[in-house]
């Protein structure tokens, strides 16, 4: 049996971690002007950060720093697929989790910009991935006070996710969800 039929043979399991938000890709690009027209003059990104090597965009309304990094490369590809925990403590448990599921998996600490400590793994498909709870947290370019609504949010689903599970929380984050502001894995 391979990992991917061992994993989809096993279905759903109850973990220690909230993954709360996917937060950005970072594409392997070999002509980072030409994706730099494509992304931005083409497609209306905004460049949160730009260096010699990488290009940081988001959209018009994105909450954090930045949701793509184009990354100069000697050829096309994915950096890492990276996703936002609801609270640091989660990333131990996760990365003892991801390597009981035989992934490989190691710490990264602030190796792109707006980014602190991190897990970092591979998924049974080959995909790098990222796990992060602290950085990004910027207001986008529309957002004025926007910034600290955000991380008002964060908190309140911080607060309200410790309370004990009861149909009257799933009814309260089933109508913030169709709001369009906090997501969770749960429901």
């Amino acid at each position: 049996m391979t990992k991917v039929d061992y994993l989809l043979a096993a279905g759903a399991a109850k973990v220690p971690f909230d993954v709360i938000r996917a937060a950005y890709a970072e594409l392997l690009v070999t002509d980072l002007e030409a994706s730099r027209h494509f992304y931005v003059d083409l497609l209306g990104m905004v460049v949160a950060e730009e260096s010699a090597d990488a290009i940081y965009l988001r959209a018009w309304e994105e909450r954090l720093h930045h949701s793509l990094v184009l990354r100069r490369a000697p050829a096309a590809g994915i950096g890492r697929i990276s996703f936002r925990v609801q609270a640091e403590d989660e990333l131990e448990p996760l990365r003892r989790t991801l390597e009981g599921l035989g992934a490989t998996t190691r710490w990264v600490d602030g190796e792109l910009s707006q980014m602190g400590r991190a897990l970092r793994a591979w998924d049974p498909f080959g995909y790098p991935l990222e796990f992060f709870f602290e950085g990004l947290d910027t207001p986008s370019a529309s957002d004025g006070d926007q910034g600290e609504f955000v991380r008002a949010e964060l908190e309140l689903l911080r607060a309200f996710r410790a309370l004990p599970d009861s149909e009257l929380q799933r009814q309260i984050l089933r109508l913030v969800r169709s709001m369009g502001r906090v997501t969770t894995g749960n429901t």
